[in-house]
């Protein structure tokens, strides 16, 4: 590569994209900042990015290791996803007892902003309640026609309360506690109660588990502790006991283990997908999230504050070809893609650095070196290195 090439764009319009490569030091540091955009109106897209160049980007490539240095992606993520497996899915149930009825409701998936773009996606713990408060609602209403002595004239519901240390209110009606017997019980599974309500006080039943090892039922029915009463505006005159979360339910929320940057043209080392010791990736950086995403529209932005990570490139060809896709990695291995709406975009920017010999050969070569050129010459091409 001759100098006079050291600052070059290429502005794919059709593709929305846009390649930018600088040298730096003699081309010792190589920098790319990559960017894809959706344009205002456009449908939604994989968050992808792909060039083929005619001229070279790296002479060779396993003269160079690489590193993120700040990338800037969409916040329209799923903070989690209601599972796939069947069986797994009809564990996350809600149900109401009165006397010795028992009505039990499913969660059902309520799509949220993005419609159908991530099927079973659930966005924020608000998401969460709203589906958990309509099954409670199915099971209130099934009551009212099962069993003739009850008498609440509303449901049990929960509320993100975001001015009281933002915890999560379960409002329950007083007929419920009110009973000499204490056979009026509010019921969740307790695959429900761990994604975001498990700060509620309540009592898991463990001689009752699934078969995945989770309580079926968590009893909600604490009349000893963070009793509450309370004059409901709908209806009118309703008396709760509330129940507060003990802690921000949030930070337990979000099931996002890593964002993933995967290419298959960039020759780095591939890493094999935790479960499954057959198929393997090439990624270039893996980046976890920690809290609940705030989908408010701000973009995720990194930036590395210590030192970088890098990753030696094993191919001794050249690099013309640049290939990128963003996925989302869920705390049960299930990968995802990010979609690009319209007028999102992601950006990126790769750093290239020389490696040293040390580095690659576990020596220094030259003047200072404690073996010669000769016996550096024999090292390398016993490695099969030249």
């Amino acid at each position: 590569m001759e100098n006079k090439d050291s600052d070059r764009e290429m502005n794919d319009k059709a593709k929305h994209q846009i390649f930018h490569k600088k040298f730096e030091n003699a081309n010792d540091i190589i920098n790319l900042n990559i960017k894809k955009y959706n344009p205002i109106g456009g449908l939604a897209e994989f968050a992808e990015f792909n060039s083929t160049r005619s001229d070279t980007i790296l002479d060779k490539c396993s003269d160079y290791k690489l590193a993120i240095t700040r990338f800037t992606i969409p916040s329209n993520i799923p903070n989690l996803l209601m599972p796939s497996d069947v069986i797994l899915a009809q564990s996350y149930l809600v149900a109401i007892q009165w006397k010795t009825t028992v009505i039990t409701e499913r969660l059902v998936h309520i799509p949220w902003r993005l419609g159908g773009l991530y099927q079973r996606s659930v966005y924020s713990i608000t998401h969460w309640i709203s589906m958990v408060n309509a099954a409670y609602k199915a099971a209130h209403l099934a009551m009212k026609i099962a069993e003739p002595t009850y008498t609440p004239i509303i449901e049990p519901f929960l509320v993100f309360n975001r001015d009281k240390a933002s915890s999560v209110g379960f409002y329950i009606p007083a007929e419920f506690i009110h009973t000499n017997t204490n056979s009026a019980r509010i019921l969740m599974s307790g695959n429900v109660q761990l994604v975001g309500l498990n700060g509620l006080p309540a009592l898991a039943d463990f001689t009752d588990l699934n078969i995945y090892g989770t309580p079926h039922w968590v009893y909600v029915d604490d009349w000893i502790y963070n009793r509450y009463t309370s004059a409901a505006p709908d209806p009118p005159g309703q008396d709760f006991y509330i129940i507060n979360s003990e802690f921000d339910p949030r930070e337990n929320f979000n099931q996002i283990t890593n964002i993933i940057f995967s290419t298959s043209s960039i020759p780095t080392a591939p890493e094999l997908i935790a479960g499954n010791s057959a198929v393997t990736r090439r990624i270039i950086t893996d980046f976890t999230i920690a809290g609940q995403i705030s989908n408010v529209g701000t973009p995720i932005t990194y930036t590395p504050t210590g030192p970088l990570r890098y990753y030696n490139m094993v191919s001794d060809g050249p690099l013309r070809d640049i290939d990128l896709q963003v996925f989302i990695e869920y705390q049960n291995n299930e990968l995802i893609p990010l979609y690009l709406l319209s007028g999102d975009s992601f950006e990126l920017k790769i750093e290239f650095i020389k490696r040293t010999n040390t580095e690659k050969f576990g020596f220094e070569v030259g003047y200072n070196a404690m073996i010669s050129e000769e016996e550096v010459d024999t090292i390398l091409a016993n490695n099969n290195k030249i």
